[in-house]
């Protein structure tokens, strides 16, 4: 499961860098270990968050 797990993880960072969705910068915190994610999300305009800069950080866990 890990191996299949971090291929995909390994892809979808691909992805981001290639072609990232715009107001979101996201990543693996270190390379080495793709299970630990970082992002920094910016308010859209036109809405009450607009102007901020929101970082999430999360864990993916496999059972």
């Amino acid at each position: 499961m890990a191996g299949s797990a971090l291929r995909r993880l390994m892809a979808e960072y691909k992805q981001l860098t290639i072609n990232p969705p715009e107001g979101i910068i996201a990543g693996p915190v270190n390379e080495e270990n793709f299970f630990e994610w970082e992002a920094l999300i910016t308010g859209p305009e036109g809405t009450c968050f607009e102007g901020g800069v929101f970082p999430a950080k999360d864990k993916i866990l496999l059972s």
